[in-house]
């Protein structure tokens, strides 16, 4: 999280470099690099500047009562940018009727099956991309999932941190999402949408008065989806960036590199997308239809209590074939 969208536009060219040759850079201080598996179904991630839970079963962040943090920056501040992030994956069949939105909002539809102490492997000796990666498989068609509108798709998640200053403020997401289904798959998007409250140390209300918006830079071919805290109507006064300065930070999402099922790449995300707590799609059909927008939405008219998402597709993905999303968080 920098002050600065422009700073993070160009932090996530330097990351795509990092991922698209496997290099990583020494770490700021020597430390001992292990590789073992996590006890939980989740990890917490303190490296660098920035402390997020990582989970095996499509959310980031924690919303929970216990909480732990969600995009805590700086680290050690007990700032939170994030209330929870979730990972959405919608797709039809050949006939073009909606088969479902494998979610992790209201109900986990993703998930391993094992149990849950079904565990995510982290590795940060010199096979790790980062200074700590994690590596997790789930699906919605897990041991056990009782959906009827399950797809058929199983995610193989690769997250990986620094602790150099310019990247300890950001976590990647390697996902690749594989169709198990047996059956061809049409007009898919995944998602990801972000329920930022900017940020936790700016009190009781502090999701009341936040905006969202996003920024493309061609001439860097980047995009950014963002979050930030605005003006609250009911404090007097301006307390943009928090009353007292502790929300000056941004949440922002930004794609790397994605790559269809014929192995095409591009950068560029099908739709940046918005919502209030008024409007929390309750169904697959409304969440498909947020992901597949295919729009840019403007800033919202008013500060207030945002959810924002960012999806990708349209894809076709044939039987045991995969499509591949990279993106930065942070």
């Amino acid at each position: 999280m920098k002050n600065s969208i422009r700073i993070l536009l160009a932090a996530a060219m330097v990351l795509a470099t990092i991922v698209a040759v496997g290099a990583r850079p020494s770490p700021d201080s020597a430390r001992a690099r292990v590789a073992k598996e996590a006890k939980d179904d989740n990890v917490w991630i303190s490296v660098g500047n920035l402390g997020v839970l990582v989970t095996n079963y499509g959310r980031i962040g924690d919303a929970s009562t216990t909480r732990q943090s969600s995009m805590e920056w700086p680290l050690g501040s007990n700032n939170d940018y994030l209330y929870e992030g979730r990972i959405w994956f919608g797709a039809k069949d050949a006939g073009g009727n909606l088969i479902g939105v494998t979610e992790s909002d209201m109900t986990l539809e993703w998930g391993t099956g094992e149990s849950v102490n079904a565990p995510i492997r982290i590795v940060t000796g010199d096979s790790a991309r980062g200074d700590f990666d994690t590596h997790a498989t789930y699906s919605d068609v897990f041991p056990g999932q009782n959906y009827s509108d399950a797809i058929g798709i199983q995610v193989k998640q690769h997250t990986s941190t620094w602790t150099v200053s310019y990247l300890d403020d950001f976590i990647i997401y390697d996902m690749t999402f594989t169709n198990v289904s047996g059956s061809d798959l049409f007009d898919c998007y995944t998602a990801v949408a972000f329920d930022g409250d900017i940020s936790s140390l700016e009190g009781a209300e502090n999701y009341l008065d936040d905006l969202t918006y996003y920024l493309r830079d061609d001439d860097l071919n980047r995009f950014i989806s963002y979050e930030y805290d605005w003006d609250h109507p009911e404090i007097p006064g301006n307390d943009i960036g928090g009353p007292e300065g502790q929300s000056k930070g941004y949440l922002g999402t930004s794609p790397l590199l994605i790559i269809d099922a014929d192995g095409n790449e591009s950068v560029m995300p099908a739709t940046h997308y918005w919502w209030d707590w008024n409007h929390d799609p309750g169904s697959d059909q409304l969440r498909y239809e947020y992901m597949a927008s295919n729009q840019y939405l403007p800033i919202p008219p008013s500060a207030f209590d945002y959810r924002y998402l960012q999806a990708y597709g349209p894809f076709d993905i044939p039987a045991g074939k995969s499509i591949r999303v990279i993106s930065a968080h942070g």
